[in-house]
């Protein structure tokens, strides 16, 4: 648990030195799929940062339709220590868990371009379960027949993760690069009620939304070999 959320911790403080980075690189590829580009930008790795000797390379991609940029991101970061990788995805406001999967497939011919996705060892979702609407029902119901509205220990719930909906399409996913998910680690795990998904989701018609939701500040998904 303590190595988890120290990845966790990393992975959070460089997603905000990645984000105010991003403008400083330079656009280096373009691919067109169904009228879409994707954008190949490289990070800049500050040496005075705690990313220099941290990570040793890191990109980002994003999504445009004409001179539009889409809600929705990927960074990739090889780790110096032993050249392994991660993938964080990123996004504003809800999208299906489908079209992530499928935006992210898109996209590794790209990212296989600069890294090794063998070393493949950690996906991070930035966003909570509420952001995923075409799951977010199915996995509520499936906590609720288990554990009803309670909140539960974390191993409990890594448990049941594995055993998710969630989990269940992302190995289906990770059968291209010959990977699972080994485990999980939600930070500040809990329970939240549909009120209050209002005030996450201000924009959002939550008419199909479950009573209750599964929510964290993020979600590390830890990968092994299949």
């Amino acid at each position: 648990m303590r190595k988890n959320l120290l990845i966790l911790f990393v992975l959070l403080a460089s997603i905000c030195y990645l984000q105010i980075n991003a403008k400083k690189t330079v656009t280096n590829y373009d691919r067109n799929i169904q009228d879409t580009i994707i954008v190949k930008h490289k990070n800049f790795i500050d040496k005075s940062s705690f990313e220099f000797g941290f990570y040793s390379k890191s990109y980002s991609y994003f999504w445009i339709v004409g001179k539009d940029t889409l809600d929705f991101s990927i960074s990739a970061c090889e780790y110096e220590r032993d050249k392994s990788m991660s993938i964080k995805i990123f996004h504003k406001n809800p999208i299906n868990l489908e079209t992530v999967l499928k935006n992210t497939k898109n996209c590794l011919p790209l990212i296989k371009q600069d890294f090794n996705t063998e070393k493949l060892n950690y996906l991070y979702f930035t966003n909570s379960f509420i952001y995923y609407p075409d799951i977010v029902t199915k996995l509520s119901n499936e906590y609720e027949e288990k554990f009803g509205q309670k909140r539960i220990k974390y191993e409990k719930l890594n448990n049941f993760m594995l055993n998710s909906i969630f989990n269940r399409k992302l190995n289906i996913f990770l059968q291209l690069e010959n990977k699972k998910v080994s485990s999980y680690s939600i930070e500040k795990f809990n329970l939240i009620d549909k009120e209050s998904m209002k005030y996450q989701l201000p924009n959002s018609e939550l008419k199909d939304y479950p009573t209750f939701s599964i929510n964290g500040m993020g979600t590390v998904v830890n990968l092994s070999q299949k």
